[in-house]
């Protein structure tokens, strides 16, 4: 798993810590209000209470579902590592062909990356030269 994987996860974890928080907070603060109306005898204060602590768990619900889809889409980009390759064609910028088989003269290269070139006998008597030039320095 990749460095950037877990550190969405950990943030999915402080989202879900401060959602479980801020829906405690609304559910005691209905409480505290369900509290002083009964004992108050305030029949609407108490109903108003119980509305906001209904209200806390279905919020902190909605919040924590929103955060775990968003944490789980985050680290499903952070793993799919398909973006970040690119499509590499094998095909030769230059051929040349020569009129024998078994004369092989030296490709002109002008690239200091040269070391790279090797021989190949793939069609049975045929030489084949070929070599890999990088387009970057890595």
């Amino acid at each position: 798993m990749s460095a950037s994987a877990l550190k969405e996860g950990a943030k999915g974890g402080v989202k879900i810590t401060a959602i479980i928080v801020a829906s405690s907070l609304i559910i005691a603060a209905g409480g505290g209000l369900t509290y002083l109306g009964v004992t108050n005898n305030i029949n609407e204060l108490g109903a108003i209470g119980l509305a906001i602590m209904v209200f806390g768990l279905v919020k902190g619900a909605e919040w924590s579902k929103v955060a775990i889809e968003g944490t789980a889409k985050n680290i499903k980009e952070d793993l799919d590592t398909s973006k970040e390759y690119r499509y590499v064609r094998f095909l030769p910028e230059y051929i040349w062909i020569t009129p024998s088989h078994t004369k092989r003269i030296d490709i002109p290269i002008s690239n200091s990356k040269a070391k790279s070139i090797r021989i190949v006998k793939p069609f049975g008597k045929i030489p084949i030269q070929y070599g890999f030039f990088s387009d970057t320095d890595k």
